[in-house]
């Protein structure tokens, strides 16, 4: 009986030491799992090469918008000569990048931090009236979307584009929640101009629907928006061009309004 005794005495002690450590153990990989919650299964190199394309990219990107802005670019302001405020006061950051499959083609979400400055010359007795975002907080965001590609050289040739940008938020995730909304939504139903370039209705200005969410690798390699113009431009995307005959005519044969690009180093 005594040894019975003894032998259940051990038996729940080693029951006990091997809960312990089955606790740690579990402690520890817990502890693992949020230290690197979010991060991709690359090994080292192939990670420091990823970060190190993402970086250069979106480098590019806030270096292309700030040049934009300061020669006032189609969408991209110097809010300098309406507002008391300098470039350097607006925080250009690239909040998402979303790449072709071929990695080729990208579109980006570019946000501008600010304080909200009041105009140059008041128009209002009212200080917020006065203000960028007369409704918005002290600090507001304004997001921006640019669609790209890579050219010859290897480098980003970046245009303005979406029919969605998000001015005067309160905060990022206000903007992130009306991009989400429409780019991965709404975007399907809307449509965006181009010339049809065969068949009978060859010339023709049609609005092509997107179908497609930009999430989706549909959108990237079925959509017109990535077969160049031909017939209307002399090969460009339809998003390297502003209007297609100024909404004067039906047809358009070598007619279109393209963006110029400014020349940026």
């Amino acid at each position: 009986m005594v040894c019975l005794l003894k032998n259940l005495k051990c038996f729940f002690m080693i029951k006990v030491k091997m809960n312990v450590i089955l606790c740690c153990f579990v402690f520890v990989i817990l502890i693992y799992s949020c230290v690197n919650k979010g991060e991709y299964n690359f090994n080292s190199k192939e990670k420091s090469l990823t970060a190190a394309v993402k970086t250069a990219d979106s480098i590019k990107i806030v270096k292309t918008v700030r040049a934009y802005s300061r020669l006032n670019f189609y969408t991209f302001k110097d809010y300098s000569k309406t507002y008391n405020i300098t470039n350097e006061n607006v925080k250009v950051f690239v909040e998402r990048i979303f790449y072709s499959p071929n990695g080729q083609a990208l579109i980006a979400w570019i946000g501008e931090k600010m304080f909200n400055a009041n105009l140059i010359n008041n128009y209002s007795k009212g200080n917020k009236s006065n203000r960028i975002c007369p409704a918005g907080n002290d600090t507001i965001y304004h997001f921006k979307v640019v669609i790209g590609y890579k050219n010859s050289e290897n480098n980003w040739v970046l245009y303005p584009w979406g029919n969605r940008q998000v001015p005067c938020c309160n905060s990022v995730q206000e903007g992130l929640a009306e991009l989400e909304k429409y780019y991965f939504h709404d975007i399907k139903y809307d449509y965006f101009e181009t010339v049809c370039q065969e068949n009978d209705r060859k010339g023709s200005i049609i609005h092509e629907r997107y179908k497609y969410s930009i999430l989706d690798q549909k959108f990237w390699l079925e959509n017109r928006l990535w077969q160049k113009d031909t017939i209307g431009t002399n090969g460009l995307y339809p998003f390297e061009v502003k209007s297609y005959g100024g909404g004067l005519v039906d047809k358009c044969f070598k007619c279109a309004d393209p963006f110029i690009l400014p020349n940026i180093n």
